[in-house]
């Protein structure tokens, strides 16, 4: 998917600026309105018109199955030493992670469903319900993906609605795999998601072959959600200036592998949509300014050309995977400091497939 994002914005300004106001009763002329306050924040997301620090927003990610208490226990020290947002984990690992960071401000996340989303409501809600009890004060969630294809979104409301009640007040985010999805459908996955009750609607699971995150959808994702949830960017994220991308987009939480290489980086945080849409503030990585222009920003982080769009089916909303995956999605976000397998990404559904990580 390719949007030109600054085009997209000018049209909706446009258009707000050319309808019509109705007149007040009793014929008077519209009356100027003060300021509206802005609304809190979404759970678990700040925004700012400042700089961040990277690792303040980044979920640290092991999501291998054949990770060993050795590798938690790694994660877990490398997120408590660098200060980061949470970890992101297999629920098997939950109560490891949470006995291996107490005390600290690391918040510990567990993955439901993962990676394939299909596993029925009930068998996602004892999960989550057993993870929260372990300690787990986040869940990532995959929607059932053969329910977003085929537009069933009452399907996909339950489900998520089912993984909220069974949290126990834990933030909720929604794995959509949104390089599956033609722009509307994945218009419509961010509206049913948020009708489910979740707190945040995330890219990708990086495991699937279609690919990963994009500023492109990203924004796409924020435009449609406006201010009321989180976006969490998450699968081919793997350095400094593409995370910046993901958060100019419109990204408030960053998933990656790469979370120790990421977590110094300075540069302009998570900003409310009327900002966004604004002029683009400059964008530093390790302190140097790059752009104050978007598409500065992206030529950065190697994602302006993205590889071509697979063709679309008209009848289900459905983007095709490519012949082959895209060349900046291999399935693990990015240098790990515990080695992946020495193998080479599989295709989605192969038996080595699951080595991937978010």
């Amino acid at each position: 998917m390719s949007i030109d994002l600054n085009a997209l914005a000018a049209q909706l300004a446009s258009q707000l600026a050319s309808t019509p106001v109705p007149p007040r009763e009793g014929g008077e002329g519209p009356r100027a309105s003060a300021a509206q306050p802005l609304l809190p924040a979404p759970r678990g997301v700040r925004f700012t018109v400042g700089d961040v620090r990277l690792g303040d927003v980044l979920d640290h990610t092991l999501l291998r199955p054949d990770a060993t208490l050795r590798d938690i226990e790694r994660l877990c020290a490398e997120a408590r030493d660098h200060r980061l947002a949470s970890v992101c984990v297999n629920s098997i690992w939950v109560a490891d992670a949470v006995r291996l960071l107490r005390g600290s401000r690391v918040a510990v996340a567990s993955v439901i469903g993962f990676p394939s989303g299909a596993v029925t409501s009930e068998v996602k809600a004892a999960e989550a319900a057993l993870a929260v009890r372990q300690g787990a004060t986040e869940l990532d969630l995959v929607v059932p993906l053969g329910a977003l294809l085929a537009g069933l979104w009452n399907q996909v409301e339950r489900d998520v609605a089912a993984v909220v009640a069974a949290a126990g007040g834990a933030l909720v985010k929604a794995i959509v795999e949104s390089a599956l999805l033609t722009p509307m459908a994945l218009v419509k996955a961010c509206l049913t998601v948020r009708e489910g009750g979740a707190d945040y609607v995330k890219t990708s699971t990086g495991f699937h072959a279609s690919g990963g995150a994009t500023p492109e959808t990203v924004a796409l994702m924020r435009l449609a959600l406006g201010d009321s949830m989180g976006v969490k960017a998450s699968g081919g994220i793997r350095d400094g200036a593409t995370a910046l991308a993901m958060l100019a987009a419109g990204a408030t939480r960053i998933g990656t592998s790469a979370g120790v290489a990421l977590a110094d980086v300075i540069g302009a945080g998570p900003r409310r949509l009327t900002d966004l849409v604004a002029e683009p503030v400059p964008v530093r990585v390790t302190g140097t300014s790059l752009s104050r222009s978007a598409s500065a920003v992206y030529a950065a982080a190697g994602v302006v050309n993205p590889a071509p769009t697979p063709q679309a089916s008209p009848e289900s909303g459905v983007k095709l995977p490519p012949e082959e995956p895209a060349s900046a999605v291999t399935g693990d976000d990015g240098p790990s400091s515990v080695p992946p397998p020495d193998a080479a990404a599989p295709r989605w559904g192969s038996p080595a497939d699951s080595r991937r990580t978010d």
